[in-house]
């Protein structure tokens, strides 16, 4: 694949220098032509012998088209298709061709790998190589594993997305009245202007007053038609983006856990922004600029040819050149954006990563080290961007040349003709060219010239926005394998009897480590089980089952001896509390915090109740703002202990029937731990409640009701701590134990303040 795609970058140039000599050699016979028939007399031709002469300026165009078609077609590189990784073909690239672009399967950067041609997919020469995507990074997937996305063109989704204005029909059916009306009273404009001219020739006040005052009603009906279609246009966009943003990011939020294990958070915040945007552009700017700009160009091309075919055939020599030069730069330019964009994507994540860790860039002293990563990448950026520039204007100079050309085509030809009939005293007569009709069609024509560069520059963001849909699209149409709503809701509180059998799962990111292997555990109503074990033995991963975060590959979970699966998640959920060794704060107030999750209004006395059996209430009241003081991003503003302290609260202001603690005091000190232990122990006395811990401290699980140790996928021993020591003297709970015990011996006492 590698020597054939270096092969065909080495035809490129062939491919190119045949093309560049076919434009020029029909571009020339086009040229030659349209003066050949203009000057010819029209009389010894006939009707059907001038318009036969006129086409063949034309069918000189039409050949370049299909022989530059033909070239491309015969030369056209194929991709390959893997619908594993990918729904569209795949083409090899490498360097200046993928320029500053990370892999979407394990987010590395690529300087050499495989390129989507429709949408922004990138896939480096390792995960390409992979026979099983199964663990790499991105994709759509759920919790059953990864899904395959349909393969269809660009236009299916682009049509998809178009589909949508069905709920603002009205707003855009009057939207489309007001584009035609506008375009029908621009293309009367300049037929006044250049009918007022020639009654200024001819002295004729009467009419030359009709004619200003029509071209002042049309003018005015001119602007208020555009302002009311621009408006219809602007509100359908916008009441579409607020439907598509906020359903995109409730599909998001709908989708399982394992969708987003191996989800970038920026790629998923450049969907709601960037993707919906493109995705909509269409709709709201470039489907009105294109619908405007096709009927002028119609419109516009027919009153020149009523004005004078002649002009109108030397005028439309200079089309094709303009059209190549416009479509080489766009596709050239388009690229350049392409990896512009990209190059300050990587220089927004090296920023946004050093501010995250800005207190270990301090600490370290790697300022420099940051500062030199992000100019690196926007160096990038200003370098593609400067070739861009450069381009453009090159671009845009010839473009200028080009309609300078056909300016001077016009004046010359059709001055010459003008005057012609002025000395021969036809003024007017038999629809002979007049001062005033060339300024008509030199107004026509320049309305032609810009709608024509219009519409030929936006056809271009078409396919652009068929892959900004694909991508939200895909994600709307995606259903969560493991649904919040519908299910069964028991009549009575869960009793909370647990029932694991023959629970064996594995993550998806690592698909051949069985994290639980045929585990059978089985949890009494209103008792406190504490699993311990070594990290990775599973622990965590029985607390996201019970929340079922995720499904176990084999065998079943029971609550009170229904399959989990078949209970309400969202009603489940309600009579659960759960507190991560990760604790996850918003960037909001304390008590905006501690009520997160809490249905309807909590009152203050509940939630400082809640604060004071987590031990939190001292040190939230010691702040100036008390329960008000913003946490930060993150909770970034608070020590690991107090925001500890704040989830424990947060899950006992729920009053949960289960209760999933995982390493719930892992953060606090000593002194702090023993008096949230005393606190959770008090709450456990309470009853009604099951309470499933995770912990390495012995302290913690020392009263436990049942203790269960871990190993090797499977529970090794389970019973009360002296049980354990009574009757397995020799085994991994006593001797984590030993090791508890040995380690204490050598701490000072007291233990140092997670606080501080």
């Amino acid at each position: 694949m590698r020597e054939q795609a270096l092969r065909y970058e080495a035809l490129k140039t062939r491919r190119s220098v045949v093309l560049a000599l076919v434009f020029l050699t029909c571009t020339a016979s086009s040229i030659w032509t349209a003066v050949k028939c203009v000057t010819f007399a029209p009389r010894r031709l006939g009707v059907t012998g001038g318009a036969l002469l006129a086409s063949t300026s034309l069918l000189v165009v039409l050949q370049n088209l299909l022989l530059a078609q033909a070239v491309s077609s015969a030369t056209a590189r194929k991709g390959v298709q893997r619908p594993e990784l990918h729904s569209h073909a795949l083409f090899y690239a490498r360097d200046a061709n993928i320029v500053a672009h990370a892999c979407d399967c394990c987010r590395a950067r690529v300087t050499e790998g495989f390129r989507c041609g429709v949408c922004d997919f990138d896939c480096c020469l390792k995960c390409f190589a992979k026979k099983d995507p199964a663990g790499a990074e991105g994709g759509l997937r759920g919790d059953r594993g990864v899904r395959s996305v349909d393969s269809q063109p660009p236009t299916a989704f682009f049509v998809r997305a178009l589909g949508l204005v069905r709920s603002e029909w009205p707003l855009f059916l009057l939207a489309f009245l007001c584009l035609f009306a506008t375009t029908a009273t621009q293309l009367a404009l300049p037929n006044f202007q250049g009918t007022i001219l020639d009654h200024v020739f001819e002295r004729d006040a009467a009419a030359f007053r009709t004619q200003v005052l029509q071209l002042v009603v049309f003018s005015a009906l001119s602007g208020a038609f555009g302002g009311a279609r621009s408006l219809c246009f602007s509100l359908v966009g916008r009441r579409l983006s607020f439907v598509v943003r906020n359903s995109l990011l409730r599909a998001m939020l709908a989708q399982d856990a394992a969708f987003f294990d191996a989800a970038a958070t920026g790629d998923l915040t450049s969907r709601l922004s960037y993707d919906v945007s493109s995705m909509l552009a269409p709709i709201q700017t470039l489907l009105s600029t294109v619908l405007q700009s096709g009927v002028l160009v119609l419109g516009a091309l027919g009153a020149c040819c009523l004005q004078s075919w002649q002009l109108t055939l030397l005028a439309a020599t200079t089309l094709m050149p303009a059209t190549w030069v416009t479509q080489r730069y766009a596709r050239w330019s388009s690229t350049l954006n392409r990896h512009i964009s990209a190059a300050l994507g990587e220089g927004n994540a090296a920023a946004t990563e050093a501010l995250a860790n800005i207190r270990l860039v301090h600490a370290l002293s790697t300022e420099e080290v940051e500062a030199a990563k992000f100019e690196e990448r926007t160096r990038r950026a200003l370098a593609c961007g400067v070739r861009d520039a450069c381009g453009g204007a090159l671009a845009g100079a010839l473009n200028s040349y080009l309609d300078l050309a056909t300016t001077c085509l016009i004046l010359w030809y059709g001055g010459t003709l003008a005057m012609a009939n002025e000395a021969a005293g036809q003024r007017g007569k038999g629809g002979s060219l007049t001062a005033g009709k060339l300024l008509t069609f030199q107004l026509y024509w320049g309305l032609f010239n810009s709608s024509f560069n219009s519409l030929q520059s936006m056809l271009s963001s078409f396919t652009r926005a068929a892959g900004s849909a694909q991508r939200v699209l895909t994600l709307l149409d995606s259903r969560p394998d493991i649904c919040k709503k519908g299910g069964l809701t028991l009549d009575a509180p869960l009793g909370c009897a647990i029932q694991l059998e023959g629970v064996r799962f594995a993550y998806q990111m690592r698909p051949n480590t069985a994290v639980l292997d045929n585990l059978s555990l089985s949890i009494a109503p209103e008792s406190v089980c504490a699993l311990v074990g070594r990290s990775g033995g599973g622990k965590s991963t029985i607390c996201h089952l019970l929340l079922r975060l995720y499904d176990p590959g084999l065998g079943r979970i029971t609550l009170d001896g229904v399959d989990l699966r078949q209970l309400c998640l969202t009603w489940t959920h309600q009579q659960t509390g759960f507190v991560a060794q990760d604790t996850q704060l918003f960037a909001a107030s304390i008590a905006d915090n501690i009520c997160y999750g809490c249905s309807g209004d909590v009152d203050a006395a509940e939630m400082m109740d809640a604060a004071s059996k987590a031990f939190a209430h001292d040190f939230i009241s010691a702040f100036p703002d008390g329960y008000e003081t913003r946490c930060g991003e993150r909770g970034v503003r608070l020590s690991g202990g107090q925001k500890q302290r704040i989830a424990i609260a947060r899950a006992l202001l729920r009053q949960p029937r289960l209760l999933l603690l995982d390493e719930a005091t892992s953060a606090l000190d000593a002194e702090s731990e023993a008096a949230v232990q005393v606190a959770l122990d008090a709450l456990i006395a309470e009853g009604g409640r099951t309470v499933v811990l995770v912990a390495h401290r012995l302290s913690t699980v020392v009263n436990a009701t049942q203790i269960c140790v871990l190993a090797d996928g499977c529970v090794a021993e389970s019973g009360t701590h002296e049980q354990l020591l009574r009757e397995a003297p020799g085994g991994p709970y006593a001797r984590l134990v030993a090791r508890q015990m040995a380690k204490a011996a050598n701490e000072i006492e007291g233990g140092m303040a997670a606080d501080d």
